[in-house]
């Protein structure tokens, strides 16, 4: 019995003791004394902690899709200016045909490159993180609360991209 007290006073396991007994006594002044408050207080807590979690997640994601959009802007801004500047001048079908092609090309080069970069922020932002999470659910959670995030990124640069390249005069 002296042993076992004499290893919970070790300096490594008294924090340890110390937090549990701490715990011990919140929870009998909550339940005899405080009317369950420290309860409601803990849901809060943890739903605040949970929720500042998430965001940190939703920001790399967000980190992760501008850096790949910064790297492909240039070429689709330019594809657009290409074919906003084209309905300006007299047009004929072949030309049309030929800037139609010339956009589709553009956009699966300009999809394509998005995609690499992308892959390799998502990769390089993985690798901030060495220790990683300690079970597989947390992983799980972690991987799928990114993977909403950049889908959630993605929709909206779809939702901002699609009237523009659909309102151009070859596609009227």
């Amino acid at each position: 019995m002296k042993k076992q007290i004499k290893n919970l006073l070790k300096k490594e396991n008294l924090i340890p003791v110390l937090i549990t007994l701490a715990l011990c006594l919140v929870i009998f002044f909550d339940t005899n004394y405080w009317n369950h408050t420290a309860l409601n207080f803990s849901w809060v807590l943890i739903f605040t902690f949970l929720t500042a979690f998430i965001l940190i997640i939703y920001l790399y994601a967000g980190v992760v899709v501008i850096r790949s959009l910064f790297t492909v802007a240039a070429g689709l801004s330019l594809i657009i200016f290409i074919a906003q500047s084209y309905c300006a001048v007299p047009r004929t079908e072949s030309s049309d045909q030929a800037l139609s092609s010339l956009i589709i090309a553009s956009l699966l080069y300009i999809t394509l490159s998005f995609s690499r970069t992308m892959y390799k922020e998502m990769v390089k932002h993985y690798k901030q993180f060495d220790d990683g999470p300690e079970t597989t659910k947390e992983a799980l959670f972690v991987s799928s609360v990114f993977v909403m995030s950049i889908v959630f990124f993605l929709s909206s640069i779809y939702k901002v991209m699609y009237p523009i390249i659909t309102n151009l005069c070859i596609y009227q």
